[in-house]
C-alpha cells in the first residue's frame, strides 16, 4: 500500500478500523473474484443503473483499465452490501488521482449499497477505506453521482478538502401509459410522428427490429455505420473511429444482451437499416445511450422515429421512466416533454499537496461563484442559461467535452443537415407534398441533424486530459 506521509490519512486508517459498525471492509485488487458477489448485490439495489453493473465495468476495464483496481468491499455477515469501485491514474502534472471505475463513458456512477443497510454510513465506510488504501493521492474525483447517492452526505476526513458542484443534467420522461399518447404531451410531436410514418410506408416497406443474441453484432454494425458516416461527412471522427472505444461498446451490448438489460432498437426501410437506437433496461427504467441515422431520409424524421419506437417499447414493457442520459439537446425537452434530473461531482483534495491546494482554491472559488447564481435555480432549458451551455474550460481549467452540462461532447455544434440528397424513392418535392394533410398545428419540415446531437467520440486522443477520459490499457503506452 505504500508509505502514507499524509498524517490525517494515517490517523484515519485507526478510525476506520474502529468504527465499521459491525461491517467487514476489506481491500481487493482484482475484479473477476467478486463477480458473482458483485451481480447479487448489484440485483438487490433498486436504483442501481447497467453503468454500474459487470456487464457494463467488466469490458470497460478489460478495455481501458489500468493497472490495479481498488475494490472496496463492505460484508455484513459474510455476505457483500457494499461496494465501490475505484483506480488510481496518475500523472506529472496532477500525481496520482483516484477515480471511479468506468469514467469518462459512463451517465452515472455511484458506490452500490443494499437498500436494507444504513447507506450513507457504509458510504463512509467505503470512501474511508480508500482513501487510506489509496497511497498518497493528491485528489479525488467522483463524477456523474445521481441525486439519491449516499456519497453526497459523506462527511470529508479531517486533513481532506472536499467540494460538491453540480456536474450535468440528465433529461427524464415520466412513462404514465404503454402507447406515447398516453405520455407525450406536445400535440405536433404526435402528428409529425404519424404522418412521416406515411411518408416512409409510402418509400418502401417499413419495418422496427430489436436485436437478440444472434443479431446484437449486425445491429451494432449498423450503429457503427451510420454514426461514422454521418459524422464523416462533415469532417469529424466519429466515436466509432476509436477502436478501443468501438470493441468496448460492441462487448458491453453482448453482455448486455445476455442478461436481458439491452435494448438495440433498429428503424428498417426496405431491408436497410436507416437509424439505430443504443438502450437499457432496467428495474423499470429505461436509458438512451447513444443513436445514429441516416441523414440522407430526414424527411422521415428516422432518428425521432427510432427514438419513439424505443420509447414506447420501454413504456410497454412496464418502465415508468425513459431517461435520455447526459446533455441538455433541445429535442429532449421540446419534441419529448422531459424533465431535467442532474448528477453531481465531489473533488476532494489532500492538504499537503501545494498543487492540490491551488487546484481546490480555483474549485472552490467556482463553486462559490455557481452557488451564489440565482440562475441555477431555473432549469438548462431557459434562456437565460443559454450562454452556460456552452462549453466552458470545467472547473480544473481542462478540456470540458466531458465535464459539466454538455458532457460526453454533445453540445452539438458541430452537427448540420447532411447535404446527401434524399434518398428515398419519393423526391423531395413529393414527400413535401405529403404534408398537406396535416393538422394546422404540426410542424413539419426535414429532421436537423443538430437535434440530435448524438456522442462524437470517447477517446484519449480527442481529449487529451487523463481527467476526463479513461486511461488506454495498452502496454506498450509504458515504454
Amino acid at each position: 500500500m505504500g508509505t502514507h506521509k499524509l498524517t490525517p490519512l494515517r490517523a484515519m486508517r485507526i478510525a476506520v478500523g474502529h468504527a465499521a459498525c459491525g461491517l467487514k471492509i476489506d481491500v481487493l485488487r482484482h475484479l473477476p473474484g467478486i463477480v458473482s458477489e458483485w451481480w447479487d448485490l448489484f440485483r438487490r439495489c433498486p436504483d442501481a443503473t447497467p453503468f454500474q453493473s459487470p456487464a457494463w465495468l467488466l469490458p470497460w476495464w478489460e478495455f481501458f483499465g489500468h493497472g490495479e483496481p481498488l475494490v472496496v468491499t463492505a460484508r455484513r455477515n459474510e455476505v457483500l452490501c457494499g461496494l465501490a469501485l475505484l483506480y488510481i491514474y496518475e500523472t506529472e502534472r496532477e500525481g496520482p488521482q483516484l477515480f471511479f471505475v468506468g469514467k469518462a463513458v459512463s451517465d452515472y456512477l455511484d458506490v452500490l449499497i443494499a437498500p436494507d443497510e444504513q447507506r450513507t454510513q457504509v458510504a463512509q465506510q467505503l470512501l474511508d477505506y480508500a482513501f487510506v488504501n489509496a497511497g498518497n493521492w493528491r485528489s479525488t474525483d467522483l463524477d456523474r453521482l445521481p441525486s439519491t447517492s449516499p456519497l453526497l452526505h459523506v462527511q470529508h476526513p479531517p486533513g481532506v478538502r472536499a467540494i460538491p458542484v453540480r456536474d450535468g443534467v440528465c433529461p427524464q420522461l415520466t412513462l404514465s401509459g404503454r402507447r406515447l399518447e398516453d405520455f407525450v404531451k406536445r400535440k405536433s410531436t404526435l402528428i409529425n410522428l404519424r404522418n412521416r410514418r406515411r411518408r416512409a410506408e409510402r418509400a418502401g416497406s417499413v419495418e422496427f427490429v430489436t436485436a437478440d443474441s444472434s443479431t446484437v453484432d449486425e445491429l451494432m454494425g449498423d450503429l457503427h455505420r451510420l454514426h461514422s458516416k454521418r459524422w464523416n461527412l462533415i469532417g469529424v471522427a466519429g466515436m466509432f473511429s476509436d477502436q478501443i472505444m468501438t470493441a468496448f461498446l460492441t462487448e458491453a451490448a453482448r453482455q448486455l444482451q445476455t442478461i436481458g438489460m439491452l435494448r438495440l432498437h433498429a428503424m428498417r426501410l426496405n431491408g436497410d437499416s436507416i437509424a439505430v437506437s443504443f438502450g437499457m433496461l432496467h428495474e423499470g427504467r429505461a436509458y438512451l445511450y447513444n443513436f445514429g441515422f441516416e441523414t440522407a431520409y430526414s424527411t422521415i424524421a428516422p432518428a425521432t422515429q427510432v427514438i419513439a419506437f424505443a420509447i414506447e417499447q420501454a413504456a410497454r414493457e412496464g418502465a415508468y421512466v425513459f431517461d435520455f442520459l447526459q446533455g441538455d439537446e433541445p429535442y429532449k425537452f421540446a419534441t419529448w416533454g422531459a424533465e431535467p434530473h442532474y448528477t453531481y461531482r465531489l473533488r476532494y483534495f489532500a492538504s499537503a499537496s501545494e498543487a492540490s491546494n491551488a487546484l481546490f482554491t480555483q474549485t472552490e472559488r467556482e463553486g462559490d461563484d455557481m452557488a451564489r447564481d440565482s440562475r441555477n435555480d431555473k432549469d438548462e432549458r431557459s434562456p437565460e442559461r443559454r450562454g452556460d451551455l456552452e462549453a466552458q474550460p470545467d472547473d480544473l481549467g481542462n478540456d470540458p467535452a466531458q465535464v459539466g452540462l454538455d458532457s460526453a461532447g454533445q453540445d452539438g455544434s458541430l452537427q448540420q443537415v447532411s447535404s446527401v440528397r434524399d434518398a428515398t424513392e419519393e423526391s423531395p418535392e413529393e414527400l413535401a407534398e405529403t404534408g398537406q394533410d396535416l393538422e394546422a398545428d404540426a410542424v413539419e419540415g426535414v429532421e436537423d441533424a443538430a437535434d440530435h446531437p448524438e456522442r462524437p467520440v470517447h477517446t484519449h486522443e480527442e481529449y487529451g486530459s487523463p481527467e476526463d477520459v479513461p486511461p488506454r490499457n495498452r502496454e506498450d503506452e509504458a515504454a
